[in-house]
Parts: structure tokens; C-alpha cells; sequence
């Protein structure tokens, strides 16, 4: 299993999960932003997976598993005048969504998710998920 592929497994789920809540605009990583006008309404979201720590455990004289570990961040727009309900719900979709999670073929297990207000800048106010996961690879 590759870090290319807990990539592309995490943000498909995302976007299976997005294009039910919401359909809005996705700023995918390495693209320029190109955020929808608040005044027309509609959210928004910036994903970002963030590979953490490998370490190896020995499971006997020849046989070792390598678990990788990492976190999921996951940054909800909502225009500031749709107030937090918008935002809220859509942190209640995709949490329950992403947590809990086997991914095929990459063998990533999402953890619980959580979330956390960012605040806001005037026009846009922010929720962040946050998912922890991991995927482990046998070495005969």
C-alpha cells in the first residue's frame, strides 16, 4: 500500500460524502483556489491528508508489520450569513461519514472524527474535521 493511495481512497470517500451533503466547490490540494462568491451562498471545503509517523512491530523471526499513521483534515466554508446551522449540519454529515472507515485498496482505517469551530474572516465562517487513521503492511 502507497501513500498515492490512502490519498486518492480518503479524498474519493470525501467527495462520495460532499456530493450528498452539499455538491459545492472543492479546492483539491495543489490547484488554485477558486472559492464561490459568499453572496450567491453555498459551501465549500478544502481537504488535506497529512501522513504522520511508520514505526515496525516484529511479528516473529521473519515477519514484520509496518503501520502507518496520519490525519485527515477536512476545512468546511459556510458563508457568514447562513449562520452555524448550515455549517453544523454539514460537519454532522461528513464526520459520521468519515469515521469509522475500511478503505479499498489502500487498507486505511479512519478513527473517530472530530471537529472544531476555526472561527471566521468576515465573509466565510469555518468548521475543521479532523480524522485520524492508519493502515498497517505484513512483511514476510
Amino acid at each position: 500500500m502507497t501513500y498515492i493511495l490512502e490519498s486518492v481512497d480518503l479524498l474519493a470517500l470525501l467527495l462520495t460524502l460532499w456530493d450528498e451533503a452539499e455538491d459545492g466547490y472543492v479546492h483539491w490540494p495543489g490547484t488554485a483556489l477558486e472559492a464561490p462568491d459568499p453572496d450567491v451562498g453555498g459551501a465549500w471545503i478544502r481537504p488535506r491528508v497529512q501522513s504522520g509517523e511508520a514505526f515496525r512491530v516484529d511479528l516473529g523471526p521473519s515477519n514484520y508489520l509496518t503501520r502507518h499513521t496520519g490525519n485527515f483534515e477536512i476545512q468546511i466554508f459556510t458563508p457568514m450569513d447562513a449562520g452555524p446551522e448550515q455549517a453544523l449540519a454539514l460537519v454532522d454529515q461528513l464526520r459520521d461519514g468519515l469515521s469509522d472507515q475500511r478503505l479499498s485498496p489502500s487498507n486505511v482505517l479512519t478513527r473517530t472524527a472530530s471537529a472544531r469551530d476555526a472561527g471566521d474572516d468576515g465573509t466565510w465562517a469555518q468548521m475543521n474535521i479532523s480524522v485520524p487513521f492508519q493502515r498497517d503492511r505484513v512483511t514476510p
